[in-house]
């Protein structure tokens, strides 16, 4: 069971490193648990399907969307704030697993799609 009720929100399927016995993990980012945008994350280890806390993102994020872009980077795109559509993008670094800025979007993005690279 999720540790957060969540809606709007986006998901990536994290792989682990070649060579490595481990699983992947599925993050859970942002969304809105019905009355506030959300800026936490959650991950579910796929070997326990276990679900806990994972990094907070910077910003409140609902209907953002979320790529892969290689086995150490995430990247999380747009989404609504509570209050504005986002222009704003952030970046995960997957061994640290903490969230950075990202580039900025040309407009803004929310509930839009995202293609892994």
């Amino acid at each position: 069971r999720m540790c957060t009720r969540r809606n709007f929100c986006a998901t990536a399927l994290l792989q682990p490193a070649p060579g490595t016995a481990q699983q992947g993990m599925l993050l859970v980012l942002g969304g809105s648990d019905g009355s506030s945008s959300l800026d936490t994350t959650e991950v579910l280890d796929i070997a326990s399907m276990q679900f806990g806390p994972g990094p907070s993102m910077g910003t409140w994020r609902s209907g953002c969307a979320a790529s892969v872009l290689g086995p150490e980077q995430l990247l999380v795109v747009g989404g609504f704030d509570g209050s504005n559509h986002l222009d704003s993008t952030e970046l995960l670094d997957v061994q640290r697993m903490a969230f950075s800025p990202g580039p900025r979007l040309s407009t803004w993005r929310s509930g839009c799609a995202a293609a892994p690279c």
